[in-house]
């Protein structure tokens, strides 16, 4: 199906409002299936690393455990 003009695309022929309405709807779930996870797994692992550190050295950089000697 060939269109003459860009406003043609965009309405399709009085279908344009739900053929547009369906694409935005499927990139809104797409972005949030892609987005979601990525901050469900930031929050977790700043989560563990919280719990993980003793008291006396949360917010706190460590030293390095080892040095290399001569």
């Amino acid at each position: 199906m060939a269109f003459s003009g860009v406003e043609e695309l965009i309405v399709m022929g009085g279908h344009g409002i739900y053929v547009w309405s369906a694409y935005f709807l499927t990139w809104l779930v797409i972005l949030f299936l892609v987005v979601s996870p990525l901050i469900k797994s930031r929050k977790f692992f700043r989560d563990y690393q919280q719990t993980s550190q003793p008291d006396s050295l949360r917010g706190q950089r460590s030293a390095p455990k080892h040095t290399l000697s001569d």
